[in-house]
């Protein structure tokens, strides 16, 4: 019975996601894996309002 290749690969802890500021509401929001692509183009609200 086969167990995997090896170690787990843990994810980033909460605290240690990036972070940032609603320009419209001046809210704070965590990154999240479904904003990646739009995550550095600065169109923040536009993702959250989606």
């Amino acid at each position: 019975m086969a167990r995997g290749k090896g170690k787990i690969e843990r994810k980033p802890a909460k605290q240690d996601l990036p972070s940032k500021v609603c320009p419209v509401c001046d809210r704070p929001f965590t990154w999240r894996k479904k904003w990646a692509k739009d995550w550095g183009r600065g169109a923040a609200n536009s993702v959250l309002s989606a």
